[in-house]
């Protein structure tokens, strides 16, 4: 009546062996001998000295979960990978009652995929962190619930972030640049970035940093949003309100939940038009010819141009050189040949 449990002994009768026990939800058993001078190291004399001891038979003793202090188990985080997931976690002491020391303890993850509220086919049963998910399905939200077990108690954590496995994006690269007065072109491509079980982002970094242009946006680290989940632009970002003469470092980004790769970093600048270049003197030495050029202002800052050289006649073939050099040759060793025969026959 005062809420503790009595030891029940043989010359208890029924009703008064099963009364107690329907006042709690929780108890602990121990098995005992009647000539045993004192509870073992892991009895309930730890928290209850007041039990009854010793007693042949079972003595009871109730165990109140909720004054145990019992820990919860907490997801530090979980990473992504393709078709699969780590799921890192830690639980602090006490994981089972100072009572149950003696007690089988484990962990067992759980997981759900999100869009369709489906249990995962498979749940971890282990004794340590971490726990890897196996035969995920690219491109499919996950979520994740670890639990500490034991015989007489779960304790549960919080659902974990929703993760999504991807496939490693493909390395992205510049197929065109071009350069105009204080404006660039940069034309990109990366293969299947788009496709649902990569879900990549491309990104823009440049330095030093510029202002996204119209209808684009940065992330938290000044990179130029090019395209992503949802998106729908051509492979070309017009980049305008640039110095002229100015260089800018420029580099692509792939993105996605399981890693990053990059293009080669390139170096363009915004430029003018390069002036016609003219032509004063073309002088020919010993298989080689030297071309005297004029251009005003060719390596100024603003115009950074080169030349090339259109040479005519175009080089020549394989098949011109065996067609005049190798076949003329021969015909022409052939000739003398028939000429000194025939200065062999009138001389006889």
């Amino acid at each position: 009546t005062d809420g503790s449990l009595e030891s029940l002994t043989d010359d208890d009768d029924d009703d008064a062996a099963v009364d107690p026990l329907t006042k709690f939800k929780d108890f602990y058993c121990g098995m005992c001998g009647a000539d045993d001078p004192a509870p073992p190291n892991y009895g309930w004399e730890a928290v209850e000295p007041n039990g009854i001891w010793p007693a042949p038979g079972i003595t009871i003793y109730d165990v109140e979960l909720a004054k145990q202090n019992l820990q919860s188990p907490v997801i530090e985080r979980v990473v992504p990978s393709p078709n699969c997931a780590t799921i890192h976690f830690m639980c602090d002491e006490p994981r089972i009652p100072k009572v149950c020391q003696h007690m089988a303890w484990w962990y067992e993850v759980e997981g759900v995929e999100v869009d369709s509220n489906t249990a995962i086919a498979q749940v971890i049963k282990c004794q340590a962190s971490p726990a890897v998910f196996t035969n995920l399905v690219n491109g499919n939200r996950y979520q994740f619930v670890v639990k500490v077990c034991s015989e007489i108690n779960v304790q549960y954590s919080e659902k974990s972030d929703i993760v999504t496995p991807r496939l490693l994006p493909s390395k992205p690269f510049f197929t065109n640049i071009e350069g105009r007065p204080k404006e660039l072109f940069l034309y990109w491509c990366c293969k299947n970035f788009d496709h649902k079980d990569v879900g990549a982002t491309v990104l823009l970094h440049t330095t030093p940093i510029i202002s996204p242009p119209d209808g684009y946006d940065a992330n938290d680290n000044g990179e130029i949003i090019l395209r992503g989940e949802g998106a729908s632009r051509k492979n070309v970002i017009h980049l305008t309100g640039l110095k002229t003469g100015q260089d800018l470092s420029v580099k692509l980004k792939a993105v996605n939940s399981v890693g990053c790769m990059e293009s080669e970093s390139e170096v363009v600048t915004p430029t003018y038009p390069p002036p016609p270049p003219t032509i004063r003197k073309v002088i020919a030495g010993n298989r080689e010819i030297i071309i005297d050029l004029q251009c005003k202002g060719w390596d100024t800052p603003e115009t950074k141009c080169w030349f090339e050289v259109d040479v005519n006649p175009e080089p020549p073939t394989l098949e011109w050189l065996q067609q005049n050099i190798y076949v003329a040759k021969s015909s022409k060793k052939n000739k003398n040949a028939d000429t000194a025969g025939a200065g062999a026959a009138a001389g006889k």
